[in-house]
């Protein structure tokens, strides 16, 4: 994908040559041009689109000329100057391209070419080259913060207001996404505090239901499956919250990730709200593997009411 509109490297410009080499194929453009004897700079803004592997050999510059950078840095800018001398009258290849490495396009750069300028002239060329170089970094700068505000407002976004556990206070939400808003640098943005979500009270004892079903999580030999509520405490540990009945814990010690079994030192569980009073156990060193409580895959839910999961225990 070529870079916003917003993002141009030349103001107004709405086209750019792309250009994406694969399983060290050469990939080059060239043009004959007549040029009189002088000193030339020929400078080319690049943009990578992915792709973070260094190529082959860069094809872009001049009258045999290249330029040495073989690394983009992903969804930035890159001036490339190649300065060339001519001493006398003659046509002069300029190449736009670069040889790939042997590797498929997600790993090799996608690069999009707004514009390939030649100057000559030793101020002329100073000229350009301190012109391009402030472009960029001022341009760079923008698409970082962009970057960074997308990513964090993301993370904001995707937290869950409520009152329940594991829940975020809306007013604590919203605070955040306009400082993230509002920032000016990518430091400011990193700056802005995640909100901290409702904690359960290890003084109390909680129970898990499952989301569909209506069973209760308790252990009898193991994790089980039962008609009766079952109590368990939360105890806070590195990487999240162990779940303790007894003098044991629930872990995830089985040879998949749906098996669920007790053990004498605490596991940590990732605890994450899914709205509507449901929540899910994740693996605290994997939280993207959601783990449930028998080898069916049911994911492990549980309600925020009473005798649930979010309320105290009682008699």
């Amino acid at each position: 994908m070529a870079p916003a509109a917003e993002y141009a490297f030349e103001e107004g410009a709405t086209k750019a040559l792309g250009l994406v080499g694969v399983w060290s194929a050469n990939l080059q453009y060239t043009q004959e041009v007549n040029l009189e004897p002088g000193k030339y700079l020929l400078q080319v803004p690049v943009y990578n689109a992915g792709g973070a592997n260094a190529v082959s050999a860069n094809k872009i510059g001049a009258d045999g000329t290249f330029a040495d950078t073989k690394e983009f840095p992903v969804g930035q800018w890159t001036v490339l100057n190649v300065e060339f001398t001519v001493e006398s009258a003659k046509d002069v290849t300029l190449s736009l391209g670069y040889a790939a490495a042997n590797s498929g396009s997600a790993a090799m750069p996608h690069l999009f070419l707004e514009s390939a300028s030649l100057y000559s002239g030793d101020e002329a060329i100073s000229a350009a080259k301190t012109m391009a170089e402030a472009r960029c970094t001022a341009l760079n700068a923008v698409i970082a913060l962009d970057k960074a505000k997308e990513t964090k407002l993301a993370a904001l976004n995707a937290l869950v207001p409520g009152e329940g556990l594991f829940q975020y206070d809306a007013q604590a939400i919203n605070l955040a996404k306009e400082a993230v808003v509002l920032a000016e640098t990518v430091e400011a943005v990193e700056a802005v505090a995640m909100p901290t979500p409702t904690q359960p009270d290890p003084e109390k004892q909680y129970t898990f239901q499952l989301k569909d079903g209506g069973k209760y999580m308790a252990v009898n030999e193991g994790i089980k499956l039962a008609d009766k509520a079952y109590p368990f405490s939360f105890v806070a540990v590195e990487g999240g919250w162990a779940l303790k009945s007894g003098d044991e814990y629930v872990a995830n010690t089985g040879g998949n990730a749906w098996t669920m079994s007790m053990t004498a030192d605490p596991y940590a569980w990732a605890i994450s709200a899914l709205g509507e009073g449901y929540y899910t156990l994740a693996k605290a060193s994997n939280k993207a593997q959601l783990v449930g409580i028998n080898d069916n895959a049911e994911a492990v839910t549980s309600r925020s009411e009473e005798r649930r999961v979010g309320k105290e225990c009682r008699s």
